[in-house]
């Protein structure tokens, strides 16, 4: 469990931050790589490692928090709007039909999609919970964790390593 215990935190901090309204945006870029340095970074320190990490052992403590970070920011937004019976997506509805002129879909298509969404906001405005809007952020924030934690984990094997030599 100890070594699973870095990830965990890390993955749990960067979940709590995906949820923050204007700092969600930074998601891919920004939080979920840094949550994989610290995580590699905890592991650091608590293993007290004086050799160097490999690649490949970064790649996969990256993978571990940027999934941990899907399963806590997915499980944080579906709670949160189960309380408010409010989200982001019931926002935005009112536009959708604006933003789906411009598609290059036939009008049937469009149609549908507008259905899909309508089915979304209707749940989450009468039940809090629409199953159709959880599994598609878990769906998408488990793909991003698992590619952004990855290279966060493999882009920080360096920055670490170049550090231990230093402190040596």
């Amino acid at each position: 469990m100890k070594k699973y215990f870095p990830p965990l935190v890390a993955g749990f901090a960067a979940g709590v931050f995906l949820i923050v309204p204007v700092i969600k945006n930074l998601s891919c870029c920004v939080i979920i790589p840094f949550a994989s340095y610290l995580a590699l970074f905890l592991e650091m320190k608590s293993q007290r490692v004086i050799f160097e990490i490999k690649v490949s052992r970064g790649a996969l403590i990256g993978l571990l928090t940027g999934l941990t970070a899907a399963f806590f920011a997915t499980s944080f937004d579906v709670l949160i709007t189960f309380i408010t019976k409010s989200n982001d997506i019931i926002l935005a509805f009112n536009n959708l039909p604006l933003v789906m002129e411009n598609f290059p879909f036939d009008d049937s298509i469009k149609q549908q999609i507008v259905d899909i969404f309508e089915t979304i906001v209707n749940d989450i405005k009468t039940f809090g919970f629409s199953p159709v809007y959880a599994a598609s952020m878990l769906v998408n924030n488990l793909f991003f964790g698992f590619v952004f934690g990855t290279i966060g984990g493999m882009i920080s094997v360096p920055i670490l390593n170049s550090r231990l030599r230093k402190e040596k």
